[in-house]
């Protein structure tokens, strides 16, 4: 089966609408949170194994964490806010980190540990996206090249693992790493 690896966040963006379409054959709304969940790390990709979306960004339902992590193998997320009312890095930064915080505290119940998050204004091309730990700007999205028939999806190890230069969450707190 063909992997699909992707190497940089904006590409990460333009890939999680075919992903999410492929798996609950609906779009993703203007503002939404995505869960990627990752198999453990081989050749320096982690394979998504399952995706989540939540329609709203204004409150986390921990049954969401309790469903994503069902019956999975995952140990690690990454994170994907969408707000069509954010411009760029810091625009509603606060929200976006509470929400990411609610997911991340609720994803550890279930043993899996919430690492990196990202931001997009939304998943059309030249949309900006940005680091939700840094604040730093990652690019715009890109079109993305035709699906594969039955694709699956890894994501280079620096997209998974919480750069070493994060702003302080909440959720870090307790954390043995």
């Amino acid at each position: 089966m063909y992997t699909n690896r992707i190497e940089a966040v904006n590409a990460l963006v333009a890939a999680v609408p075919r992903m999410w379409e492929k798996a609950a054959k609906m779009s993703i709304p203007d503002q939404a949170l995505v869960l990627l969940l990752m198999k453990d790390s081989r050749d320096g990709f982690g394979e998504i194994e399952r995706i989540w979306v939540a329609d709203e960004i204004d409150y986390f339902d921990p049954f969401h964490a309790k469903a994503l992590s069902y019956g999975t193998n995952g140990t690690r997320a990454v994170a994907l806010v969408v707000d069509i009312e954010a411009d760029g890095p810091g625009d509603n930064s606060q929200e976006h980190v509470l929400l990411t915080d609610a997911a991340a505290c609720a994803l550890r119940e279930h043993g899996v540990k919430l690492e990196a998050a990202y931001v997009a204004r939304g998943f059309g091309p030249k949309e900006p996206v940005w680091s939700l730990d840094t604040e730093e700007f990652k690019g715009k999205v890109p079109l993305f090249p035709a699906a594969t028939p039955h694709p699956v999806y890894a994501l280079a190890e620096s997209l998974i693992t919480k750069p070493a230069n994060s702003l302080p969450r909440l959720a870090d707190i307790g954390d043995e790493d």
